[in-house]
């Protein structure tokens, strides 16, 4: 693509097929507003798509969602090179983009809408039981065909069968999810309260339950987990350094700056502030994956 067809991306969608400019406005919608994504949101890719390619689109849309913040919170430099090839991002910008107003970076002053008290969470859990998924799912036998041999002896949850539709990614992710909540240094209470917390931001609703279901398994009931938000006296100051900065990397992740990473530091080591990275980046994967999808919460 030419310098100027990727400014098209930032200010001038008129340039482009139908069907890019509706992968386009999904992009930008669940990136920044991912908590308003409704029926109509899919409905319309359905002019342009199948079901299995609006699937991947939410998935790699939702990837890059995670990657953004893991790559900016953490201050990677820049690779100077990609495919042994040097990249130029110092090239003239055409006149007719100087003054361009962007069609896809949120504006400073842009809030999301406070968040929602227990009796909504409750009702919003209630339809999430009784909704259908947005797109065509592999039934549980075919995605169970599909995944490695540690799932024969367990259900299949919605958004692993989902992640089937793709043998390798998908599966490789629904493997990393797993690991990541089970595996690492920082404990598995800490991991599910940051998935809890991540998912209020972004009003993901089967994860918000998944996350509930895995804090009740490690002695934190559902009554208990309000609490978390925001972060109570009664959790330690470390705990609520996590919790506080996973809310911030969710609904602002471009306001990170080297002082939120600096307050981490001062109670978990490098390896485990990175690993709080990484688990509020998979939960801006999941939230937007399966809420996208509209994925029912199972039994």
């Amino acid at each position: 693509m030419s310098d100027n067809r990727i400014a098209s991306l930032d200010s001038d969608w008129s340039v482009f097929l139908p069907d890019e400019r509706a992968a386009f406005a999904l992009a930008r919608k669940l990136t920044v507003e991912p908590y308003t994504i409704d029926d109509a949101d899919v409905d319309a890719l359905r002019k342009h798509f199948s079901d299995k390619e609006i699937v991947e689109l939410v998935f790699t849309i939702a990837r890059f969602n995670s990657i953004t913040r893991w790559t900016d919170a953490l201050g990677i430099p820049q690779d100077q090179g990609f495919r042994d090839g040097e990249i130029r991002f110092d090239a003239p910008t055409s006149p007719r983009f100087r003054e361009a107003s962007s069609l896809v970076a949120p504006s400073a002053d842009q809030k999301r809408p406070p968040l929602a008290g227990r009796a909504e969470v409750e009702r919003a859990l209630t339809e999430c039981r009784k909704r259908s998924a947005r797109v065509a799912l592999p039934g549980e036998d075919e995605a169970r065909a599909a995944l490695p041999s540690g799932w024969q002896d367990r259900p299949v949850p919605q958004w692993v069968r989902a992640l089937t539709l793709f043998p390798q990614s998908g599966v490789a992710q629904a493997t990393a999810c797993e690991a990541i909540a089970n595996e690492g240094r920082i404990d598995k209470l800490l991991k599910a309260q940051i998935a809890w917390s991540c998912a209020r931001q972004d009003r993901a609703w089967y994860a918000l339950a998944d996350a509930e279901r895995r804090l009740a398994a490690l002695g934190q009931p559902a009554e208990q987990a309000i609490s978390l938000d925001p972060p109570g006296a009664a959790l330690s100051p470390a705990v609520r350094e996590a919790l506080a900065f996973a809310a911030k990397l969710t609904a602002a992740p471009h306001t990170i700056a080297d002082a939120d990473i600096a307050r981490l530091r001062k109670h978990f080591s490098d390896h485990e502030t990175a690993e709080i990275v990484y688990v509020a980046c998979n939960s801006a994967m999941f939230d937007r994956f399966t809420e996208t999808l509209g994925l029912p919460l199972e039994p």
